[in-house]
């Protein structure tokens, strides 16, 4: 019996392997089978544009993008909704130790921020670490994530800046 990651190929493997369930609602996953790595992260709007969804039945806001509102179990009246980005600290941390990828930038603060609409979403806040503080208020910038030296790949992404 083969395992599922034996029958997988092109960009469906590399999102076995990353752990992509859910791609964007803006995506036309019949498009992708043919795509490139970074030009499939390029798509996916919720990563570069924080493109979240919102429930017109009940008027939740989700990010990362949901297709059915869990607030009120409706897949009807979902919508695509673009964030401001503005938020607050909630809560932090300085990573001293990271993962290979991330270790040079280290020690760096992460952040829990939430938005100004509702949500909460994890993120790097650049600054001095004495200089983050619960309540502090941010907004967002695109900057570079990290890379994948082996592949070639750069990924870019969203990071908060003391507003």
């Amino acid at each position: 019996m083969p395992r599922i990651i034996d029958t997988c190929v092109g960009i469906y493997k590399y999102c076995y392997l990353a752990g992509i369930r859910q791609l964007s609602l803006s995506v036309n996953v019949q498009s992708i089978h043919n795509m490139s790595v970074p030009r499939f992260w390029r798509h996916i709007s919720s990563r570069y544009n924080l493109i979240g969804t919102r429930c017109n039945t009940c008027g939740e806001y989700y990010f990362p993008p949901r297709t059915m509102c869990p607030n009120c179990r409706r897949d009807g009246s979902i919508e695509e909704y673009q964030f401001k980005g503005y938020g607050e600290v909630v809560t932090y941390t300085i990573i001293h130790t990271a993962s290979e990828e991330f270790d040079m930038h280290t020690p760096y603060p992460l952040a829990i921020i939430q938005l100004d609409e509702g949500p909460r979403m994890t993120g790097q806040v650049v600054c001095d670490n004495d200089a983050i503080a619960i309540g502090m208020r941010v907004k967002p910038i695109f900057r570079k994530l990290g890379e994948d030296g082996a592949a070639g790949i750069i990924y870019y992404g969203t990071k908060f800046i003391p507003a």
